[in-house]
């Protein structure tokens, strides 16, 4: 009877060394799965950062164009502007010549 109480106790040592066993497995196969979750988690985040990043970059290039246009249009104003002056110049410069060679000839 002690052998078969002997024999009884090991098959439940090696039950439970089993079954320790088991969870072992489980639980690092929860851990592995939540590292790869970690990792999706990362990879996402990193992603939306670079997408944030670029949608950032892409405003900062319009406001940039649109700064570079205003500019432009700015200077071609005063471009015009200036050559408005000078045609009006030129004419008043002429409109006094005719009048003082008008005014000579009486």
């Amino acid at each position: 009877m002690s052998d078969k109480n002997q024999n009884t106790d090991k098959e439940s040592q090696f039950a439970k060394f089993l079954d320790i066993q088991t969870q072992e497995a489980k639980n690092r196969e929860l851990e592995i799965k939540s590292r790869e979750f970690e990792l999706q988690s990362s990879k996402e985040i990193r992603l939306k950062e670079i997408e944030s990043a670029n949608d950032i970059e892409k405003a900062e290039v319009e406001k940039i164009r649109i700064f570079a246009e205003a500019q432009n249009s700015s200077e071609s104003r005063v471009f015009k502007i200036a050559l408005l002056f000078i045609g009006t110049a030129i004419a008043l410069l002429g409109l006094k010549s005719i009048l003082s060679s008008g005014s000579s000839e009486e």
